[in-house]
């Protein structure tokens, strides 16, 4: 949600208009608890991926300005939107959501914000060795979200944005991928070629499966519709292409 007192924010008014609008995008990037993986490179792809802009200088004044909490967990890199459900209504389905990312260290979820502008709520509260230990445990179980590009088998922004989709997909299914499970995947989506792999995961995540299937089919349902799926990705890409060409021919 976008209420009209943001437009009348003044010191969310002395940012520049790209950062408001960056801001608005961590609202969709964010969890049910308004926490997201600090990326700025991944953030950037999703958020803002025509614009010439400084992603981390971007989130620096939005964090000196007090609109987000950047912090670090078990060597995780975490951002927090400040008071975000003090001003989002969740649907009945984003509040069943699970969720992996771990809050700031004496974060506490209240009507009323501490003297650091946070919310806070006393079933929250948990010791620095109790946050490493579940942090570290998640891990070992379900695999990490905070994905490499070492690897990845692409790390074009369309295919991280399906995978991390498919990601969250397969633990809303109460099935997440395993470390053993998430190999055997990048292996295969590697032989099918970004594209395919990319309109595949796409795929998986519309029709709620927890498994990706091949393209061209092997008697799969849906097969029509993964190469609609292909389709769209190579147009978007190639919009793309021919943006970036005009852009660089203007310049010149």
């Amino acid at each position: 949600m976008i209420r009209e007192g943001f437009f009348r924010n003044y010191e969310l008014a002395q940012l520049s208009p790209l950062t408001r609008i960056l801001f608005q995008g961590l609202w969709c990037l964010a969890d049910k608890n308004g926490r997201l993986w600090d990326r700025p490179q991944q953030i950037k792809a999703e958020c803002l991926p025509y614009d010439d802009c400084d992603i981390e200088k971007m989130l620096t004044e939005l964090t000196d300005a007090g609109f987000i909490q950047r912090y670090e967990v078990g060597g995780k890199r975490c951002i927090q939107v400040v008071n975000f459900e003090k001003h989002q209504i969740l649907t009945t389905w984003e509040k069943n959501t699970s969720t992996d990312i771990p809050a700031p260290r004496g974060f506490r979820r209240s009507s009323k914000p501490d003297q650091n502008g946070f919310e806070v709520d006393q079933k929250s509260v948990r010791s620095r060795s109790a946050l490493n230990n579940n942090d570290q445990n998640s891990n070992d179980q379900n695999g990490s979200d905070h994905n490499s590009d070492d690897d990845l088998p692409f790390v074009g922004a369309e295919f991280r944005t399906a995978l991390s989709e498919y990601e969250r997909h397969r633990k809303e299914k109460r099935s997440p991928l395993t470390p053993t499970a998430k190999k055997r995947l990048y292996k295969k989506l590697k032989d099918w070629g970004e594209a395919k792999a990319t309109a595949a995961l796409v795929n998986s995540v519309e029709n709620g499966w927890t498994g990706v299937f091949e393209p061209n089919g092997n008697g799969t349902q849906g097969a029509t519709k993964v190469d609609r799926n292909v389709q769209r990705v190579q147009n978007v890409a190639a919009e793309f292409e021919a943006e970036e060409r005009a852009s660089r021919t203007e310049q010149n």
